[in-house]
């Protein structure tokens, strides 16, 4: 054996000196952490839009009572033919108003697509919790164009933002109130502060509306119909969240319509008459709340 070369083997393990790599493996690092690079900025350029260049006259974000349907027949479209402005719908279908995650796992489709996860992509250009999350669950195809959609808005030309989000917090338990942190977002008063504030600060001439649902209704024990107005989940009645509704709507100075009573006299009797569960309308139920709607914000 060469004594030179054991001599300095010996060195390297006397002193802990770290063997040396081969040229090749050096090589093959660099080219991999190129394309790393490539592929990730790729990738980031999606999340951030490089222009936010669309501006709808409305938007709406909610959940999946305005979600249901993504054709003519779902309420973004009815406003529109009703108004003639462009709305753009920007509902997720599951969408709660707080995080509902307590380990604060964004990739968590619920709290990537509830509404302060949306605000926070908004008011800074970055959508990547919304790229990178799970939506594999049913009923998401449309996910994805629908975030790439939110990402070209300028919300800084947009008239009108109706947000209507609310039933999968009262279904899910959400607490209402934020105790001694009132920005808690796990809460949904913390949430529905921490959103408001957000798009004031950053859209100081954006109207913002709060919108409480219509009134659902589900089967009890017995079978018997019960409205959401009654029953509670563990949170509150829905009566509750939408008085925490109207609560911090007064508190910002900023609109809340009520929603609940858009299908008319809707009762245990009659609620399939607009709805197909209880909760989600018909085709004829969405245009009813586009109704509403178009009333309240003064369409011709």
């Amino acid at each position: 054996m060469d004594s030179n070369a054991n001599t300095e083997e010996k060195n390297e393990i006397n002193t802990g000196a770290a063997p040396r790599l081969p040229i090749k493996a050096i090589f093959s690092f660099v080219i991999a952490a190129v394309m790393f690079a490539v592929v990730f900025t790729a990738f980031y350029k999606n999340e951030k839009a490089d222009n936010r260049d669309y501006t709808p006259s409305i938007v709406i974000m909610g959940d999946s009572i305005m979600a249901y349907y993504q054709d003519e027949r779902s309420v973004a479209s009815k406003l529109s033919e009703l108004t003639g402005e462009e709305v753009l719908d920007a509902s997720f279908g599951g969408t709660c108003f707080s995080y509902q995650d307590r380990d604060g796992r964004l990739d968590n489709c619920v709290d990537a697509f509830s509404i302060a996860a949306l605000t926070r992509a908004i008011v800074s250009n970055d959508f990547r919790y919304q790229y990178t999350s799970d939506v594999r669950m049913s009923a998401t195809e449309y996910f994805p164009e629908r975030v790439k959609q939110l990402g070209k808005v300028d919300f800084s030309g947009v008239d009108i933002l109706i947000i209507e989000s609310l039933a999968n917090d009262y279904h899910n338990s959400a607490r209402i109130k934020s105790g001694s942190d009132k920005y808690d977002e796990y809460t949904y008063e913390g949430a529905m502060r921490s959103v408001i504030e957000a798009l004031k600060k950053n859209y100081p001439d954006l109207r913002i509306i709060i919108a409480a649902p219509p009134e659902t209704f589900y089967r009890d024990a017995d079978g018997n119909m019960v409205s959401c107005m009654e029953k509670d989940f563990g949170g509150g009645t829905e009566k509750d969240y939408i008085d925490a509704q109207r609560k911090i709507a007064s508190e910002y100075g900023i609109e809340l319509l009520d929603l609940s009573g858009s299908y008319g006299e809707i009762n245990e009797e009659n609620w399939n008459d607009y709805s197909i569960d209880g909760l989600h309308p018909w085709p004829w139920g969405a245009e009813k709340i586009a109704e509403c709607i178009a009333g309240y914000i003064g369409a011709d």
